[in-house]
């Protein structure tokens, strides 16, 4: 029988404290400062995140400079995002939480404790906050962390978790390769290798427009809804989460537009005005337990008439992102016209070249579609056995590894 103690985060870790709360100038080279929304599920996005001076981040890391096994928090809106430092950092970090954690072992007791449903709602009862939520540091630092008193038994339960964990950072990382590899063919293909006498047409003569549904809340049973909330969470490499859906009840309603695996949806209404989603084009690759998603008026469905893999890389691409900032207007709500589509030309080669692209593309983006899949379900069971191993309901002796 597994014997625990509990200590006060502050008491657990080496110190507790939080990233700066300035903000440095913006600078063309430099040092990275991190933020929340930097956090993703395996990993820092540190391409979106901006440069700083050096004489600035020695200032902020004179407070707060992290080192590896720290593990970084976010303190504000998306509460509870986290990440484990494994390599030695070169950015600095504001507005997050930082536990300050030296022994390995312990580290990662703390990180995936933090994960514990247990912990996820303990965390839920302390948020301030109405417009936007948040955690104090002085919460951060009271948090109670349940150990066993035995290392081993700590050790056990870890290398249980860390299996997990490593097949799904292995399947994410897969991901992001299979990403950058399509990525590329396309700009190669049709981009570089782009030629005066292929054949021109506007965007909206390869495909039809589906306008997403003004749902009132309660709608079909044992489905969701996508929308622009939906699209903001969107993990590149980790699909979408199930909880990144809002679940709908049932209602007659005759004019519901459906969305399933592997269709095309582009962002254009939304009413926080933020600028960096509309235009955003998303394929379907992952969504979760649900056959099929409804699709909400923020959104419109894409509907190519041939070549979806091509219309979907278009979209995606740098050349139509662009484009499409001419596209936005209004003032308190934001819209993509739908203009945007018909005007934007592109000049593509003969079927033989679009078809050996289709069919590599749609081999890469079913594997992506499989691994994410696989991802939920080893994400499901993580968190099925983390709570079982912690509390000492499953007996670490009988666990052959």
């Amino acid at each position: 029988m597994i014997k625990f103690k509990i200590l006060k985060a502050e008491d657990y870790c080496d110190s507790v404290r939080d990233g700066t709360h300035d903000s440095p100038k913006k600078t063309d080279s430099g040092y990275k400062l991190i933020t929340s929304k930097h956090i993703k599920e395996y990993g820092l996005d540190l391409d979106s995140a901006y440069c700083i001076s050096e004489k600035d981040f020695n200032k902020v890391n004179e407070r707060s400079a992290v080192n590896i096994n720290d593990i970084l928090y976010s303190m504000i809106g998306t509460i509870g995002l986290m990440y484990r430092v494994e390599s030695q950092p070169n950015y600095a970090i504001k507005n997050m939480g930082l536990f300050k954690i030296s022994d390995e072992i312990k580290s990662k007791w703390l990180y995936y404790y933090l994960k514990s449903p247990k912990m996820q709602n303990y965390i839920k009862s302390l948020l301030n906050g109405s417009t936007q939520q948040y955690i104090t540091l002085s919460n951060l630092r009271q948090i109670p962390i349940e150990m066993p008193e035995n290392k081993g038994d700590m050790k056990k339960i870890i290398k249980v978790l860390d299996l997990i964990d490593k097949k799904i950072q292995i399947n994410t990382k897969t991901n992001d390769n299979l990403y950058e590899i399509t990525n590329k063919l396309y700009e190669q293909l049709f981009v570089i290798e782009r030629q005066d006498d292929w054949k021109e047409y506007n965007l909206q003569e390869l495909m039809d427009i589906s306008n997403g549904y003004s749902y009132t809340g309660k709608e079909l049973v044992d489905t969701s809804v996508v929308g622009m909330a939906t699209i903001k969470n969107f993990e590149r490499t980790g699909g979408f989460k199930e909880e990144g859906f809002k679940d709908i009840e049932p209602i007659k309603a005759k004019d519901i537009h459906y969305a399933d695996k592997f269709d095309i949806l582009v962002a254009c209404t939304d009413l926080t005005q933020n600028a960096d989603i509309i235009g955003n084009a998303i394929m379907l690759l992952n969504i979760g337990k649900y056959e099929k998603v409804v699709v909400s008026m923020d959104l419109v469905k894409i509907l190519p008439k041939k070549n979806k893999y091509l219309v979907f890389s278009i979209l995606n691409s740098k050349e139509f992102k662009n484009f499409a900032l001419g596209y936005k207007t209004g003032t308190t709500v934001l819209h993509l016209n739908k203009n945007c589509f018909k005007d934007f030309h592109i000049k593509l080669p003969d079927f033989d070249k679009i078809e050996n692209f289709e069919n590599v593309v749609e081999t890469n983006y079913k594997k992506i579609s499989y691994n994410l899949e696989e991802n939920n379900t080893l994400t499901k069971l993580r968190d099925t056995l983390l709570p079982k191993l912690m509390n000492g309901e499953i007996d670490l002796d009988k666990i052959g590894i």
